[in-house]
């Protein structure tokens, strides 16, 4: 009768719970925070063409500057994950993302990631995006490169903090690339300064973020 008694009161009380929860889910009408890719910054880069298997490139560094915009009641805090870079379904690196929290009602959060480019072999990558016509660049060829991953985030309503969730991350960045984007894009591997994103011609990314089953 005692366990019974127990039984009957723990599911009272998580029934009276999850209504809780969703009360102030409905309440506040939850939206999905967006993520823009704003600019790159290449903080370590070498090319090989010495070893006579085409032009390699070595593990490379890079950060990613990403504007977080929350247009929430509440806020949401995010812990840190590691990412995949991937481009032609082959991973070619591995993302850093911070942890991080995102204030309700701000556009203009700023976020850095850190990213480890492997060992990658990037002569066919060149053969297929270039013609070598008089050395201009083809301008039907395009570029797409994804960050995909899973990340624990929570719900902050003043005071009270959700449980973690576990989100899925689905980044596509595409480009064009034409002759501007490869002038843009041998200038910045020359002078290393931040490749502003909102400059290149062409260009369109979306993230999509959802709830992981």
């Amino acid at each position: 009768m005692k366990h019974c008694c127990l039984f009957f009161v723990l599911l009272v009380f998580i029934l009276l719970l999850s209504s809780s929860i969703l009360l102030v889910l409905l309440i506040l009408k939850p939206k999905k925070p967006t993520f823009h890719l704003n600019s790159v910054h290449l903080n370590h880069m070498k090319l090989d063409a010495s070893s006579g298997k085409g032009i390699i490139l070595q593990p490379s560094l890079a950060s990613l500057r990403f504007v977080a915009q929350n247009s929430n009641k509440f806020g949401i805090r995010y812990k840190a994950a590691n990412f995949a870079m991937i481009y032609e379904n082959n991973p070619v690196g591995v993302v850093e993302i911070p942890g991080f929290y995102q204030p309700p009602n701000r556009t203009d959060v700023a976020l850095i990631m850190h990213v480890l480019l492997q060992r990658v072999n990037i002569s066919r990558f060149i053969s297929e995006k270039m013609e070598f016509n008089g050395g201009s660049p083809s301008k039907s060829a395009h570029i797409e490169v994804q960050i995909v991953g899973s990340i624990r985030a929570r719900i902050h309503v003043v005071s009270f903090s959700f449980p973690f969730i576990k989100v899925c991350v689905d980044c596509r960045i595409q480009l064009d690339f034409g002759a501007e984007t490869f002038r843009r894009g041998v200038t910045f591997v020359k002078t290393r300064e931040a490749l502003v994103l909102s400059k290149f011609p062409h260009l369109s990314q979306k993230c999509s973020l959802d709830v992981c089953l």
